[in-house]
């Protein structure tokens, strides 16, 4: 077993950093929802209040900016409205919940995506010959022009960055040299197969950042049948005019940040151990690294 440092582990433990406060965050903010739902319910019980009294409502107004009004004055002109009453009014804390649950899956994902490419540019640093087929040659020219040396973990972080753009063929090639990985995302105590959790995932994320928390059908690949125990273990909604609704939990985010935090340990090791460094770097895992 190495006693040098393992150069895998800032990559970790930067990663933990990013889930453990979305995490607190996530817990912060409900916390919060409920309480004030809560200190709002009895306020009203206590005063005898009409619930259909409570309202919020928004207006986004715009400019037409080529237009040059003779007085100098702009105009506002409306584009619609948002507007929440009585019980709707409410449960809008559900609401902002579940959307704050979805984005916070999102950002787990965006938060392991960035894991999956500073651990290999911290591989290649130390084995430089294995980024020959992702044609260096090519990028060595470009990666120099920003002053940056292969000496410097920043010129191959850019370099995993340009190389390489799916994630897909970052997992393969971890895969690839670290061969007991492949084995433990299907083969684990958590009873569920990482490869197929993380690409409902990548849906999840995609839906929370870009279609308002829908995932569509595909006729051509029907994602929402192929995946749907998926959805329904991991990622909560409902089905509606032909799409999936994402309606997390609190508690599904938190399963989710766990399993993120999981599957980059799992790499963590596999990697570690395939170029002899020390692992058992959390608290309780003291001379486990012989395992």
């Amino acid at each position: 077993m190495s006693t040098s440092a393992n150069p895998f582990q800032l990559s970790l433990d930067e990663l933990f950093t990013r889930l453990n406060r979305l995490k607190g965050l996530l817990s912060y903010l409900e916390d919060c929802l409920n309480n004030f739902r809560k200190l709002l319910r009895e306020n009203i019980d206590r005063s005898n209040i009409d619930p259909s009294c409570l309202f919020a409502g928004t207006s986004l107004v715009i400019k037409d900016i080529s237009e040059w009004p003779e007085d100098s004055w702009a105009v506002n002109y409306p584009t619609g409205s948002f507007a929440l009453q009585g019980e709707a009014y409410l449960k809008g804390v559900d609401t902002l919940v579940h959307r704050e649950c979805a984005w916070t899956i999102s950002q787990a994902y965006e938060a392991f995506e960035t894991f999956l490419k500073d651990i290999t540019a911290y591989y290649l640093r130390e084995h430089r010959e294995q980024a020959d087929a992702w044609k260096l040659k090519e990028l060595d020219h470009k990666l120099r022009k920003l002053s940056q040396e292969p000496t410097d973990i920043e010129y191959w972080k850019n370099f995993v960055r340009l190389a390489c753009g799916k994630n897909k063929e970052l997992l393969s090639f971890l895969r690839k040299i670290a061969p007991e990985l492949k084995e433990v995302e299907r083969k684990n105590n958590l009873d569920i197969d990482l490869r197929k959790w993380y690409s409902v995932a990548a849906e999840v994320r995609h839906a929370a950042t870009h279609s308002d928390m829908l995932i569509k059908s595909n006729k051509k690949n029907d994602r929402l049948q192929m995946k749907r125990d998926l959805l329904a273990s991991f990622f909560p909604g409902t089905y509606t005019d032909g799409c999936y609704k994402l309606e997390p939990s609190r508690k599904d985010a938190e399963r989710n940040l766990d399993l993120f935090a999981a599957y980059a340990f799992a790499i963590f090791k596999s990697l570690s151990k395939s170029m002899n460094y020390r692992w058992d770097i959390l608290p309780g895992m003291t001379n486990k690294s012989a395992a």
